[in-house]
């Protein structure tokens, strides 16, 4: 029994033994993991940073005017059309090509009114004869004065009857009324066509006109004879020159603008009648204005803003400082070309994020893009793709 009691306290002196070695193995563990978790906490998590172009707010110096979307539409311009029915007998002109003032362009069969017109001219002939007899006869009072009203009378009604027949055969003849382009023709020889049959359109465009409009508050600050600019498509293609011209006397009651007419010279006839572009009416005064890219304006509901781009606090912020970027609520104005302006917010020389600031937030760190940024231009003639 006593053999037996002691194998028992040894037992549990051996248990006792194995819980404390494990019981100092996982401490030490539990330490060594502690000390390794607190030098991760000392360390400063890495500095993300985000690449970006840079610009910087210029002072320009920009002209004071008015924008607006111009149509063009010719000095002179109709559809010619065909007056009386009848026969295509001759067309006298290409497709597309230029004609004069007077050039025949359709003629139509007109037998029937030649023939008429031949009975006609005999029927005056003889009523002059009969005219003159009758005036004879008057005159030596051997006819009353009563039959030679009535010669007199016959004899218009049959001049009448032949200038009616001429009428026809001119207005069977479709001559161009001005100088200009002919369009593409609508008929062809031996087609019988109906009163109001389209034939051609004929357009002179060398000058052209330009017809827009501006608000109604533009009405004093707009005047006869100011320089007008036009650029086709949203600043694509060249630049043509003109002058206003004409201004309506009357306000549109329904959207309360007043229409204004320009003209351009249009010498190389590149621009046609039908096509839009961006005129601006051009005054006098020239003013100095920032601007920036428009790729730097950030436009939100709540207002436009930018990114200015400034050295980190406690650092030197030259080529290999840390820079951040801090959000700046701006009030901006007119934008031309690839600049707009900035009218309050930003001074001048200020740098700011060029592009890629839809990615930034406050006091985030950037490091600026070794590749160049678009060059920003007020007047950008992209090539066509």
């Amino acid at each position: 029994m006593f053999n037996c009691l002691c194998e028992k306290v040894v037992m549990i002196k051996k248990i006792f033994l194995g819980l404390l070695f494990l019981g100092v193995a996982l401490g030490g563990l539990a330490m060594i993991k502690a000390a390794q978790f607190k030098a991760l906490s000392a360390q400063e998590p890495p500095v993300q940073e985000v690449s970006v172009s840079e610009a910087k707010v210029e002072r320009l110096t920009w002209d004071r005017g008015f924008n607006a979307v111009g149509t063009l539409s010719p000095v002179e311009g109709a559809l010619l059309e065909v007056e009386l029915p009848g026969v295509v007998r001759e067309v006298g002109f290409r497709s597309g090509e230029q004609v004069e003032r007077g050039d025949v362009l359709v003629r139509l069969d007109t037998s029937v009114e030649e023939a008429e017109l031949a009975a006609a001219e005999a029927a005056v002939e003889l009523a002059r004869v009969q005219f003159k007899r009758t005036e004879a006869l008057v005159g030596s009072q051997a006819l009353p004065q009563s039959n030679l009203d009535l010669a007199r009378a016959e004899l218009r009604q049959a001049e009448a009857a032949r200038e009616n027949i001429l009428a026809v055969l001119v207005r069977k003849t479709i001559v161009a009324p001005f100088a200009g382009q002919a369009g593409i023709r609508q008929v062809n020889v031996g087609q019988y066509v109906a009163a109001g049959t389209p034939i051609v359109t004929l357009q002179n465009f060398v000058p052209i006109f330009v017809d827009f409009t501006l608000p109604q508050q533009r009405l004093s600050e707009v005047a006869v004879g100011q320089r007008i600019e036009l650029r086709l498509d949203g600043n694509r293609g060249p630049l043509s020159l003109g002058e206003l011209t004409a201004i309506d006397p009357s306000v549109d009651i329904r959207t309360r603008s007043i229409r204004l007419q320009g003209t351009l010279e249009n010498e190389e006839g590149l621009l046609r009648p039908g096509m839009f572009g961006q005129v601006r009416v051009v005054q006098g005064e020239r003013r100095e204005v920032l601007a920036i890219p428009l790729t730097a304006l950030v436009s939100a509901p709540y207002g436009d803003s930018v990114f200015i781009i400034k050295p980190k606090e406690g650092e030197e912020g030259d080529a290999d400082g840390a820079l951040i970027v801090e959000q700046k609520f701006v009030r901006s104005g007119e934008r031309r070309g690839d600049f707009v302006e900035i009218v309050e917010g930003l001074e001048a020389d200020d740098r700011v994020v060029a592009s890629g600031a839809f990615k930034l937030r406050n006091n985030m760190r950037v490091r600026i893009s070794q590749d160049a940024p678009p060059d920003a231009q007020e007047s950008p003639t992209p090539g066509n793709s």
